[in-house]
């Protein structure tokens, strides 16, 4: 939910850039998955045993095994905390930075550096 109300939010504030820097995610995202991909097939990195031939389906054990070992236990259990624990750090730096070492008026004045820190 948080997401998209910063994307709703850079929409509104700069909307030019805003779409850009979308855009340029997109592609990083789709290179990235591909690279993944890639070298997985190449190292033969193994990845769930049942994932493979699974087909997900609301009303069968695969469906319950994607929730309990992928969402539960993968995503919730190990990523969840990290991403909040990073959200809440770059919200204080960002609050820092803009309170006391006036980042705002420096940014207003060297654009193209923060759009390059932000890649």
């Amino acid at each position: 939910m948080l997401r998209i109300f910063v994307w709703l939010v850079m929409l509104a504030m700069f909307p030019k850039y805003a779409v850009i820097l979308f855009a340029i995610l997109f592609v990083i995202g789709i290179f990235s998955g591909w690279l993944i991909d890639m070298i997985v097939k190449k190292y033969i990195i193994t990845t769930c045993e049942n994932c493979k031939e699974m087909v997900i389906n609301s009303k069968g054990k695969n469906f319950k095994h994607y929730v309990k070992e992928h969402i539960w236990g993968h995503i919730i259990k190990k990523h969840l905390w990290k991403t909040a624990l990073w959200t809440f750090g770059t919200l204080a730096v960002v609050e820092f930075g803009l309170k006391y070492l006036h980042l705002e008026q420096f940014q207003c004045n060297t654009k193209l550096f923060f759009y390059l820190l932000v890649l």
